[in-house]
């Protein structure tokens, strides 16, 4: 639809089913915040801002849930924090998230996982 010109960017961006697809639907949102910040797009920016918080909430609820398993629960809490980190300051996301997979309590909790 033409009233919609954001849907395609956006289609199926959330995927947080494990550490890696999630840092992929975060750097996404990144590059869509970055076109939409160069070419002066507000309203692009508040739909990236939205989904990633959209991401955030929805890994919040499965931390919360009686029926996610320990891993699942680390897993979003994880991915929680990244997204935190992403919303406050996006430009040194990729800089800390690769400082974070890095840290002894990332590799304890998850091992040597390189999801970039």
């Amino acid at each position: 639809q033409s009233d919609r010109p954001y849907d395609s960017s956006f289609r199926n961006i959330l995927r947080l089913s494990d550490l890696r697809s999630a840092l992929t639907t975060i750097k996404n949102l990144d590059n869509l915040r970055r076109k939409f910040k160069s070419e002066g797009d507000a309203a692009g920016l508040r739909l990236a801002r939205e989904t990633a918080l959209r991401g955030k909430q929805t890994v919040n609820e499965i931390a919360m849930s009686p029926k996610s398993d320990s891993l699942e629960k680390q897993m979003s809490i994880e991915i929680s924090e990244w997204f935190s980190v992403w919303l406050q300051t996006p430009d040194i996301f990729d800089d800390w998230v690769t400082l974070r997979q890095m840290s002894p309590s990332f590799v304890e909790k998850f091992g040597r996982v390189r999801v970039d």
